[in-house]
């Protein structure tokens, strides 16, 4: 009688089992058909500097070159490194500049120059090719403390910060529990 009992018991916690396994199964299906029907493909956070610093850090290519910006939710603009600026167009020079203003919570308004330039990302489960923007960017001195903190403590050479208007412009959803940017339709 004990033996059928520890079957029967067995059984049941089997079946729980499977109805559990094919609900998650529903769900992770659910949740895969969302993405590929709401986001054209994602962009990868990177993960050691996140883990090191909890700052979003992603790779782009501008003028041909890898290099990484800060996600800088808190600015709503986009911002190059002056020195790169002047290494990327050495032999050809700087395109013609604008005037730009800039200001934050504790700074009085400035003005500094700005170039507008291409700029572009590895994507990721993406049925398209991926976009290319053409962005206004401040250029700014970011030697002065902030590049080399950032530099320091994530591991990277950090040459810019990529800011909200251009978040916006580009629809994407910063996840920083699945460590990606997310390009919305």
């Amino acid at each position: 009688m004990m033996i059928v009992g520890l079957i029967t018991a067995y059984i049941i916690l089997a079946v729980i089992g499977i109805i559990v396994t094919i609900g998650f199964y529903k769900m992770f299906k659910s949740i895969q058909n969302s993405i590929k029907r709401d986001f054209k493909y994602y962009i990868n956070i990177n993960k050691k500097s996140y883990l090191k610093c909890k700052l979003p850090i992603v790779k782009a290519k501008f003028k041909d070159r890898d290099i990484y910006f800060l996600v800088d939710t808190g600015s709503n603009t986009n911002i190059i490194n002056e020195d790169f600026v002047n290494l990327v167009y050495k032999d050809t020079g700087i395109p013609e500049t604008k005037d730009a203003k800039v200001s934050g919570l504790a700074t009085k308004e400035n003005l500094c120059k700005s170039i507008v330039e291409e700029i572009s990302f590895d994507c990721y489960n993406s049925e398209t090719e991926c976009e290319k923007f053409n962005e206004q960017f401040l250029i700014l001195d970011m030697n002065l403390g902030v590049k080399s903190d950032l530099d320091k403590n994530t591991g990277l050479d950090i040459q810019g910060m990529l800011g909200n208007e251009f978040f916006q412009k580009a629809r994407w959803i910063i996840d920083l529990d699945q460590l990606v940017v997310w390009v919305k339709k």
